[in-house]
């Protein structure tokens, strides 16, 4: 269970890690290599207002990484079936408590391992592939984690859809949980108690899976 733990705080952390090797330059890779630029300057300038409000470091994290998310999709495939039977404002509300729970879970997370380093593997693609799998090692503590993001083209841009941390999947495991919740309370329930989690974690009084 704390290995587990431990995966799922780092599902996030390839965006922001402070030593970067590149092994190939797609654009993929270039926009998590930029977005970690971004993050630990944004760490660095605004460190004692994130140690006095965690409200400074979600909104970094929501600025600086979420943009390059697709959270309709993500939100899509975490509900499975029951996306496709929920009524449009459930959907829309579901997908809002969605982000904001990832954001809450992982924003602290994120900060605690700003130190770890990161190596990205060679990137296997073919000109005008639309789907990429960037992985990359997380190395801290003398232990290494492998990290795969997922991305598809959206027009020009590049936007990731799921994480995978040493096989265990982001989207996998929310979808299990989420099931087996809606099953047992249905969506609204289910949107409910994301809620109150959210607003515990603004409160400070965080209970993140």
């Amino acid at each position: 269970m704390l290995i587990k733990q431990r995966l799922l705080l780092l599902l996030f952390a390839g965006c922001m890690f402070a030593t970067v090797a590149v092994a190939e330059e797609h654009p993929a890779q270039q926009l998590i290599a930029k977005t970690t630029t971004d993050l630990l300057s944004a760490f660095r300038s605004e460190k004692e207002a994130i140690e006095a409000d965690n409200a400074v470091l979600r909104t970094i994290v929501s600025e600086r990484i979420l943009p390059h998310f697709d959270f309709v999709r993500m939100s899509k495939l975490a509900l499975g079936k029951y996306w496709r039977r929920a009524a449009v404002p459930q959907r829309k509300a579901f997908a809002i408590q969605f982000r904001e729970l990832l954001v809450n879970t992982y924003a602290k997370a994120l900060y605690r391992f700003a130190d770890a380093d990161i190596d990205y593997k060679p990137a296997r693609f073919q000109e005008g592939d639309r789907h990429i799998d960037v992985t990359s090692v997380v190395s801290t503590g003398g232990e290494a984690v492998e990290v795969t993001y997922r991305l598809y083209q959206k027009d020009e841009a590049w936007k990731v859809f799921n994480i995978t941390i040493e096989g265990v999947s982001l989207i996998t495991n929310y979808r299990s949980t989420f099931s087996g919740f809606i099953r047992k309370n249905g969506i609204d329930a289910l949107v409910a108690d994301l809620e109150r989690r959210n607003e515990r974690a603004v409160g400070g009084n965080d209970e993140s899976a």
